[in-house]
């Protein structure tokens, strides 16, 4: 899903109609992709450094990459161990973002009964 551009992120739910906007529920940012999810929001900044550190731990030559899509998927494709450190990492970050979303969403539709 993130690599496809589709699923939990604002421009896509945007597009299909699913939400007002193309914003980040997270940061605000005017555009939710998933380029912005992984590489830019500063809501999973730390689950970036988890992933720099857990891909510089088996490949040192990787501490001074300057990450895009492009040396990512590079970096996915070096090895099967590098591979499952990055997807995991996709994981995690989509779970969280599934997790708030859902929490957004059960709030929005409480009734008050007031």
């Amino acid at each position: 899903m993130a690599l496809s551009g589709h699923g939990n992120f604002g421009s896509y739910l945007h597009r299909i109609g699913k939400r007002v906007t193309p914003a980040c529920p997270d940061c605000g940012a005017d555009e939710d992709t998933p380029e912005h999810a992984i590489f830019i929001c500063p809501t999973v900044a730390d689950m970036r450094q988890s992933l720099r550190q857990a891909l510089q731990n088996i490949d040192s030559s990787l501490s001074q990459v300057e990450w895009s899509a492009t040396t990512f998927a590079a970096v996915m494709f070096k090895s099967v161990r590098h591979s499952k450190i990055v997807l995991q990492h996709l994981h995690d970050i989509m779970q969280r973002r599934f997790t708030a979303e859902s929490t957004v969403a059960a709030s929005n539709s409480t009734i008050s009964l007031r």
